[in-house]
């Protein structure tokens, strides 16, 4: 019922990302693992530098572990093109992960291969949607992103 308020109010957007930054929980996370009848996955707020204005840009995103490094999910839902923030990484691959309101210091590389296979099999198992969305996603194969903390 809140998220549908806030959707309506079309507040949903700011009020995510300031409980994703300063509370280190995500509302769009926990209304999509209900719907899809999996448990909560996690979200951090990932900050890259625009690839062409050189600002600063910020999205809350799913995020799993492998060790100490994060894995994000380039998904966008299964849409035909990648999400915006997946450019601007590869662009510059020095961004920052707020997690748990802790900001982190990251480099990224897109994950290739066998490291990609495994790090996907983390993030669907997790996430099993992922799967569909690399279905309708067809022929765009959807990155896997490895940030390393610096």
């Amino acid at each position: 019922m809140l998220f549908d308020i806030l959707t309506r109010l079309n507040i949903l957007r700011p009020v995510e990302s300031f409980l994703v930054r300063y509370i280190g929980w995500s509302l769009i996370s926990a209304h999509i693992s209900r719907q899809s009848g999996v448990p909560y996955v996690p979200t951090a707020m990932l900050t890259t530098v625009g690839r062409s204005s050189g600002d600063l840009r910020s999205v809350p995103l799913f995020y799993f572990r492998d060790g100490r490094d994060f894995v994000l999910i380039g998904s966008k839902g299964g849409a035909p093109a990648h999400p915006a923030w997946f450019p601007n990484l590869v662009a510059n691959p020095q961004a920052w992960m707020t997690v748990n309101r802790r900001r982190i210091p990251v480099t990224a590389e897109v994950a290739e291969g066998e490291d990609r296979d495994g790090l996907w099999s983390i993030a669907a198992a997790a996430y099993p949607p992922y799967t569909e969305y690399q279905e309708r996603a067809n022929p765009r194969q959807i990155p896997v992103v490895r940030l390393r903390r610096r």
